[in-house]
């Protein structure tokens, strides 16, 4: 559950397992608090990422990677990139399914960098425990 600022909560101290734990403060997060914000923002402003189809795009375990995109139609999508390794990842998207003519960009709408498609690929390199939203640039 989401802390609020104007509520109190007591430290956690039990282990739903019953084991030995250390108290962990409770406390409003106004970073965590602004995350969420921009996301639900981002979420609003693109129908795509509303009602749009899910559709795979690149698993990879062994370096920790995963994207998908939601889609309307080849034109109105947004693509969700995750890398959750802890290290950077350069990783590239075949953009086959999508129509983005050479030299467009796609907006990160998390940082607000764009990113050119070319030889229908969109490449981009995320930080450690990161992500990105792309999405054709204003849509």
């Amino acid at each position: 559950p989401m802390r609020w600022p104007d509520m109190e909560f007591a430290p956690e101290k039990a282990h739903p397992l019953g084991h030995d734990r250390s108290t962990d403060e409770n406390n409003f997060d106004n970073q965590i608090f602004n995350w969420y914000q921009k996301l639900a923002h981002i979420r609003s402003n693109h129908l795509a990422l509303q009602t749009g189809e899910f559709k795979e795009l690149l698993v990879d375990n062994a370096r920790n990677v995963w994207a998908y995109a939601r889609l309307l139609n080849n034109r109105m999508f947004a693509i969700s990139v995750i890398n959750r390794s802890e290290k950077s990842q350069r990783i590239a998207i075949a953009m086959d399914t999508f129509e983005v003519q050479e030299g467009k960009h796609l907006e990160n709408l998390i940082t607000g960098s764009g990113l050119e498609v070319r030889d229908g690929t969109v490449e981009l390199v995320l930080p450690p425990l990161s992500g990105a939203i792309l999405a054709p640039e204003g849509n």
